[in-house]
């Protein structure tokens, strides 16, 4: 449905804009209409009046818009200087146009007086770019009698903003045209305040469109305006065209301007007007202006619009070229030099470069995960100069620079981003989101995300406090340690000396190492108690009055890196009974510590199976108290050389050769052996949000002393949870033990136990 809406409302506007032109009133008399001019707009120029070269002796160079500005000056000196307007980001936020409002706020405004606009409009680009260097330019700007214009914006208390346009509180912004008393309107989308960043929100207020646009139109008519041109700043393409109609359902004639300039409109919408609608509706291409002969029907005074997308002219407007000329060489000496860190091997576009910010971020800051909206760089970027970056390059393409802040973050809040999470709007590194129909899986750094572990993450404040709806809240967001700005750390990391490309130098995924720590104590009690003063015979009446109590704890502290491994474990399992003539017997008591280090160098690919993982491993096996019939301490040490081979992401099986040894056994004798081992990690079977059903499993089998004793082991345990919260759990273990030497008959033992689980886990990732 909305593909097919899509579709239909462009034609829509099409075939609307074809009944409007005149020739579809050829059949009216031209007695019926009264010409009133040419007016011009521009649209979406962003401050992008120039380009960088700096080399050669050559500097600055005018874009396109300038031989477009160029055709409107000639059509205006000769047709008659109609109005003039731009909708909304005339000066922001281009490098080029920041550096010529920061250095010379006057030579900025006369250049706009110079190239003929009559006012500009207030636009999400000018809300959103940095305040101090436009308000300068605006102030001066009013002086010149080009105002900005807001006509929604008020301020809650003193604000330099609101003294240098002309807002809410100003009234309507007024221009003679010939006979005709215009009135120019601006209009801004009120949810455009959440998407900047939070200083340039601060102590302003939008009001909402409808109710300000009713307000302003009824003020403009009282003050004699014959012609009301409301430039409207709400959405992009086709959907700013509707959205403009469907703000004008039900307002009287009167309340509705007489021509909408719909500001995000593009390339996808020029001019339209609905039969038996007021106001016509006009865009412009992007970057772009188009020009709109206005006629009055005599009948209705409704205008009749003829719009037409301005052509290029042979050269640069004029003013334009002086302007280049003048901040061309100051630009380049502060901006235009190369890089010491930033020699490029091969060229680098907008993607790439929004990859190397990406990682420059996360190598700064130490994070795992760093996010940045794609809105932050400029389109269609194209570095100045070949094989290297300059301050100009990183200037222009970062439009909006912001702050870094970092939090600690948990692993089912990255979850939840994943759920919503939109490529074309978010960047994300480190984070990597694979969808199917039946779950969301998410992993950073290549590893599968723990709910409840915790990670550092990067972002923009921009993002953090909720710029463009993006992140949820919850994080404890922080700047970071030396406070820097994306620019900043951008700069920086390129500033570094270096004749390797920077794309080379930032490091991937992996590269911080992460400790796991997880703890788990099963508790387990059982009990039961006779009574049989009747003497019956009863067999479960027969039974003993018993009660059993058990412990099984367990820490786990793995650290993982790109190319290493480290994995320990130390497990304490103890269970006793209570005997009927009174007192404890122990039924269990064993502790073991185990610790691994491997190589991860050859696995390519989480996927190649095939690729073993060279390890070394150390076994310690013991008691915490000696049995009466024994004659010594059972401690049990198995060093072994293997190699591991990850099949799945769960499942492990170990090769491994070594030796085993009762070490304080007084007959012990040392023997090689070989072993294997198979372990399931843990495997969630179901979840229902924080609660699941997982299963766990490890065998381990080692032949021991081979050509003597021949001893063989085989350890194993199954585990099946039902997780009910964060910190605790049910379940069941098995176990099993089994021993056999020489030709002699195996012997095993095995002890199934239900549990009740206390459990937490902590990461840490860094160096």
């Amino acid at each position: 449905m909305i593909a097919v809406y899509r579709f239909l409302l462009p034609l829509g506007i099409v075939l609307c804009a074809t009944a409007s032109l005149p020739a579809s009133a050829s059949a009216q008399s031209a007695d019926d209409f009264r010409g009133l001019g040419q007016l011009w707009f521009s649209s979406g120029i962003q401050g992008h009046f120039a380009d960088p070269l700096c080399e050669d002796h050559r500097t600055l160079m005018p874009t396109d818009l300038g031989r477009v500005l160029e055709s409107i000056g000639t059509a205006r000196a000769s047709e008659g200087a109609g109005p003039f307007f731009d909708t909304g980001g005339l000066l922001a936020p281009h490098a080029i146009a920041r550096f010529g409002a920061d250095r010379d706020p006057l030579a900025m405004a006369r250049l706009v007086q110079e190239l003929g606009y009559t006012a500009l409009a207030f636009g999400e680009d000018d809300l959103g770019a940095p305040r101090a260097p436009l308000i300068n330019v605006y102030g001066e700007l009013r002086t010149l009698g080009v105002p900005v214009v807001a006509s929604n914006l008020r301020c809650a208390e003193q604000n330099p903003l609101c003294d240098a346009v002309v807002d809410r509180s100003d009234g309507v912004a007024m221009f003679n045209w010939g006979e005709q008393r215009v009135a120019f309107l601006s209009f801004l989308d009120p949810e455009s305040l959440g998407r900047v960043a939070p200083e340039s929100s601060a102590g302003v207020e939008l009001m909402p469109i409808r109710l300000a646009m009713t307000q302003s139109v009824r003020a403009a008519r009282s003050r004699g305006a014959t012609v009301v041109i409301a430039s409207i700043d709400d959405g992009h393409g086709a959907e700013a065209a509707s959205r403009a109609m469907t703000l004008m359902h039900g307002l009287s004639a009167n309340d509705r301007p007489d021509l909408i300039l719909a500001a995000g409109a593009g390339e996808e919408m020029l001019f339209a007007r609905p039969s038996d609608f007021r106001p016509a509706i006009v865009g412009a291409p992007h970057g772009g202006a188009t020009r709109a002969t206005i006629q009055q029907r005599r009948q209705n005074e409704t205008l009749d619009v003829v719009a037409r997308p301005v052509p290029l002219a042979h050269w640069a407007s004029r003013p334009l070229s002086r302007w280049v000329a003048t901040e061309g060489e100051p630009y380049c000496a502060l901006w235009g030099e190369s890089l010491p860190g930033a020699r490029l091997e091969s060229p680098i576009d907008r993607q790439g470069f929004m990859e190397l910010t990406a990682s420059i971020v996360r190598d700064e800051t130490r994070a795992e995960v760093v996010l940045l909206n794609e809105g932050l760089l400029q389109d269609h970027w194209e570095g100045a100069q070949a094989g290297t970056l300059t301050r100009g390059d990183v200037g222009l393409v970062i439009q909006y620079d912001e702050p870094l802040v970092s939090a600690a973050v948990t692993g089912r809040w990255l979850e939840r981003l994943a759920r919503t999470w939109d490529p074309a709007r978010l960047h994300a590194l480190g984070m990597t989101v694979t969808r199917t129909a039946t779950a969301t899986k998410v992993k950073v750094g290549g590893r599968p995300v723990e709910s409840r572990g915790r990670y550092r993450l990067t972002t923009l404040r921009f993002l953090a406090a909720g710029g463009d709806g993006l992140l949820e809240e919850g994080p404890d967001w922080q700047p970071v340690s030396d406070g820097r700005t994306l620019r900043q750390a951008v700069i920086g990391f390129l500033s570094e000396e270096s004749d390797v490309d920077p794309r080379s130098r930032v490091q991937p995924d992996l590269s911080l190492p992460v400790w796991t720590i997880r703890g788990d104590t099963n508790l387990t009690f059982s009990a039961s108690a006779t009574s049989n003063p009747g003497g019956y015979s009863d067999s479960l009446l027969q039974a003993s009055a018993t009660s059993t109590f058990g412990i099984d704890s367990t820490l786990r502290a793995d650290l993982l890196q790109r190319l290493w491994g480290w994995e320990n474990t130390l497990q304490l399992r103890y269970r006793t009974n209570a005997s009927p003539g009174g007192g404890f017997d122990e039924s269990l008591d064993v502790s073991s510590v185990r610790t691994s280090a491997r190589w991860r160098g050859l696995r390519i690919e989480e996927t190649d199976f095939y690729r073993p993982e060279p390890y070394f491993e150390g076994y310690l096996e013991t008691e915490l108290s000696v049995p009466e019939d024994n004659e010594f301490r059972h401690l049990l040490m198995r060093p072994t050389l293997g190699l591991q081979f990850s099949l799945t992401r769960l499942l492990l099986l170990k090769v491994n050769g070594g030796f085993e040894l009762e070490a304080l056994d007084p007959g012990a004798h040392l023997g090689p052996g070989v072993g294997l081992s198979l372990q399931l990690k843990p495997w969630i079977v179901l979840r229902d949000g924080t609660r699941r059903i997982d299963l766990e499993w490890m065998l381990d089998y080692f032949a021991a002393d081979l050509g003597g004793r021949d001893r063989q082991t085989l350890r194993g345990q199954l585990t099946a949870g039902l997780t009910l919260s964060e910190f605790f759990a049910l379940g069941l273990t098995w176990d099993v033990f089994a021993v056999r030497e020489g030709g002699s008959r195996i012997s095993a033992t095995t002890n199934t136990s239900v549990f009740f689980r206390v459990s937490w886990m902590s990461r840490l990732a860094g160096d």
